[in-house]
């Protein structure tokens, strides 16, 4: 997901995005504990969305503080 899609969307629907891919890190460290891991890439692509998300919910917390 790109940073202007993630900007489109509504704080909830952040939220909701947000745990639902912690989650799936959660799922894939514990794959890549047992060994049994297909994509280990996608460990890197979901942490960057993660910050990607968190960045874009602190930049709206900060414009609506001001």
């Amino acid at each position: 997901m790109k940073v202007e899609e993630i900007r489109g969307l509504t704080p909830e629907e952040l939220g909701e995005k947000l745990s639902s891919l912690k989650r799936q890190l959660l799922d894939l460290r514990i794959q890549a504990s047992g060994g049994k891991l297909d994509k280990p890439h996608r460990l890197r692509d979901i942490r960057r969305e993660v910050a990607q998300i968190l960045t874009v919910m602190r930049q709206a917390e900060r414009k609506s503080a001001v």
